[in-house]
This record gives structure tokens, C-alpha cells and sequence, in this order.
């Protein structure tokens, strides 16, 4: 799942992420040198660059900001201090243990390949991405995105926002609210059942 904070003025912004193994089985992702995107060439419209490489031809790599813990059913948390972003996951929402991953991506390592978004949306944070693709939990965990220091925000307008690979569509998390901490930093914590 990558995870941008979002503060939202009128839609949802529209993006990419990597579908299924079973539709990668059935599908090519083709750069279009005339239009410059990318596109599935089978069943989707829409395709996306591996993990670690970021803009329209998937050429930009960039090395992430990366921790990994061992999660099982005590729960427990990975987190990134230096953003403030992360996951925690609760007592009994992993059934064994699970190698958790979390990477950060900055807005200044990415420049020109940062993802975009829609018209009436801007981004506020760093992209935070948490493996493994596709992992679920029998209860919700917390994903937490901090707030790029300096950034102007109406903490009433932010949201998380995560791929759907169902419905090929951002979608925002649930109950996604902004979060100030006693030094004034802000992050939004949504809650999520899945890694997309």
C-alpha cells in the first residue's frame, strides 16, 4: 500500500498501483512514448512502476527510507520517527507472525517522479509504502502519515488515501483524521484492514 496524506478540495485523484500476481499473468505494462504514461495492454487500464522506482517510464529509482519488524499476535508497531509515519497493529489482528515493511519516500529524493495528483488536491507528506502487498488483519490497524514540516494545512481537510486494485481507484481510508502533537507536528491516522 502506498500512502500519501492528502488535502482534499473536490475529487479523488486517480493513479496507478501494481495489480495482482494472477492479473500480471494475463497483462503487459507498455510505456507510450507519444503520450508519455503508462498503460496495461489486456484487462486493465492502468498500470504502475516496482516498488522503488517512481515516474511516467518508471525510470527514476530511489533508495527508500526502509524498517522491517516481526509482527505476530501480540501486536506491535513500525514506525518511521523522522515523519512520524508508520503502522500499528493491535493485539490479535495477526494470527502468526508476519515480517512487516515500511518505506518512506521523499518528496526531495523523487522530484519530478513524486506521484501526482488530481486538480483540487496536494499532496502533504512523504509516499509511505507497507509490504507485504496484499496482507489482511482481523482487526483494523492504524497507519499513520506525518505532515511535511512547513506545510500550511487545514487539519479539517486531510485524509489518507490508498490504491484499490478492485476498483482501480483511490480511495481514502476510514475515520481518517489529522493528529497534532504537543510540539505542533501533524500526521492523519486512518484505519485499514489490508495492505492493498
Amino acid at each position: 500500500i502506498r500512502v500519501p496524506a492528502v488535502a482534499a478540495t473536490d475529487k479523488v485523484p486517480s493513479s496507478a498501483q501494481t495489480p495482482s500476481q494472477s492479473d500480471l499473468m494475463q497483462l503487459t505494462c507498455e510505456y507510450d512514448a507519444v503520450s508519455k504514461t503508462l498503460g496495461w495492454k489486456g484487462n486493465q487500464s492502468s498500470c504502475a512502476c516496482v516498488e522503488g522506482y517512481f515516474g511516467v517510464d518508471c525510470a527514476t529509482y530511489v533508495i527508500s527510507s526502509s524498517k522491517q519488524k516481526s509482527v505476530g499476535a501480540a501486536g506491535g508497531s513500525v514506525m518511521y520517527d523522522e515523519s512520524r509515519s508508520g503502522v500499528t497493529i493491535p493485539q490479535n489482528a495477526l494470527a502468526e507472525s508476519v515480517i512487516i515493511t515500511l518505506r518512506v519516500y521523499k518528496q526531495s529524493d523523487l522530484g519530478d517522479a513524486f506521484p501526482k495528483v488530481d486538480t483540487g488536491y496536494t499532496t502533504v507528506s512523504d509516499i509511505v509504502e507497507l509490504l507485504p502487498h496484499g496482507q489482511t488483519f482481523r482487526s483494523a490497524v492504524t497507519i499513520s502519515v506525518g505532515v511535511r514540516a512547513g506545510q500550511s494545512v487545514d487539519a479539517d481537510r486531510l485524509g489518507l488515501f490508498f490504491w484499490n486494485d478492485a476498483t482501480s481507484s483511490w480511495q481514502e481510508l476510514p475515520r481518517s483524521t489529522a493528529v497534532t502533537s504537543n510540539s505542533g507536528a501533524i500526521s492523519v491516522e486512518g484505519e485499514s484492514h489490508h495492505f492493498s
